[in-house]
């Protein structure tokens, strides 16, 4: 809920903002006996604004530490998850259809590390039938696969 409180914000200043978030987070059976039920192993949502000086997207938890790029699962959490994977993958909410997107404006919207989701929108883990919010899967920018890392910035909310 936070997350989307802090988007709908950053939008309504004419930041560009959207949701990100993973339904599970991949971990080994020992941290997540009940797998993707144990508690340790939910879902987690973050925020991610559009960084004009870097012409790139950049993250912030509203949970966690507030500066850009840097937060209590990066790297260490998200470096585990698997991009085209319904339960394990990082997907970034959006109003388009991103496979409309990608074949309209493919220069805009093939970026490094991100592609259309598999399934085509963003898993709601508590109605796995819901399928209103599309989504981008950008597992491969918070996994490496994507542009190099980003830096931690200070200033964004503090």
């Amino acid at each position: 809920g936070t997350s989307v409180f802090l988007v709908d914000s950053l939008r309504l200043c004419g930041v560009p903002a959207r949701v990100v978030g993973v339904p599970h987070w991949n971990m080994s059976n020992e941290t997540c006996p009940e797998g993707d039920s144990s508690p340790s192993c939910a879902n987690h949502d973050w925020v991610e604004v559009f960084d004009t000086a870097t012409n790139a997207w950049a993250f912030v938890d509203v949970l966690g530490d507030l500066r850009l790029n840097h937060s209590w699962f990066h790297p260490a959490m998200s470096a585990r998850a698997q991009p085209h994977s319904r339960n394990h993958s990082i997907y970034a909410s959006s109003y388009a259809d991103p496979f409309q997107l990608t074949l309209l404006d493919p220069a805009s919207y093939n970026r490094p590390g991100q592609a259309p989701s598999v399934t085509g929108y963003f898993p709601m883990v508590w109605d796995w039938g819901e399928n209103g919010v599309r989504a981008w899967d950008v597992t491969g920018v918070y996994t490496g696969a994507g542009p190099a890392a980003r830096p931690a910035r200070q200033g964004f909310l503090s």
